[in-house]
């Protein structure tokens, strides 16, 4: 929880002056607190995932807040269910920003969602914290994204490695998911495991 709350701190940071892109793009800045834009799984497949973020990005506002919030501004939070789709992640992200003027987004953990809505936060120019692990996400040019996580590459090099050399295991298998997360993990993980 601290490691949450110290990243909601950084970005609010951030996001609690008016940037260029924000500016550019009709976005609204708010005098008296901050408005920043959450979209999670709250309804569909990942309903369960969406409701524990949800209780952790509460704890940290709650925190925040009841410490004087951010220069001194509250943190508002502004909540759009992405409804575990693709066209969900689009509708919450023009509405948060179009309609609900928010200053900033914390985003998708799917990375399916992340890259399908990649250009439409390129183009409102809107800082967005996301949780994905697909390594393309930030080797795509959005100066707008903010991973949170480590991506892939790194969590695959980092198992391989303590498979081989901490517990001395010269034979693996990998068991994984069918979807994307899943097959694109073992993918990363297959080259590095040692010979």
């Amino acid at each position: 929880m601290r490691l949450l709350a110290s990243a909601l701190i950084v970005f609010f940071l951030f996001c609690a002056f008016p940037q260029e892109g924000a500016a550019q793009s009709g976005i609204a800045t708010a005098v008296d607190e901050i408005r920043i834009g959450y979209s999670p799984s709250l309804t569909g497949g990942r309903s369960g995932q969406g409701a524990l973020e949800l209780k952790a990005i509460q704890l940290g506002l709650k925190q925040i807040n009841a410490a004087g919030g951010v220069n001194g501004k509250a943190i508002s939070l502004v909540i759009e269910d992405n409804q575990s789709t693709i066209p969900g992640a689009h509708a919450a992200v023009r509405k948060a920003v179009e309609q609900e003027h928010v200053l900033a987004l914390i985003s998708f953990i799917i990375s399916a969602q992340i890259l399908a809505v990649s250009d439409d936060i390129k183009n409102y120019g809107i800082p967005t914290l996301v949780g994905g692990t697909n390594v393309a996400i930030t080797r795509r040019g959005n100066p707008w994204l903010f991973r949170i996580r480590p991506d892939d590459s790194i969590t695959a090099r980092a198992m391989v490695k303590y498979i081989d050399e901490d517990m001395k295991l010269r034979r693996i298998g990998i068991l994984h998911d069918a979807d994307a997360f899943g097959v694109s993990g073992a993918e990363l993980v297959e080259p590095s495991v040692p010979r």
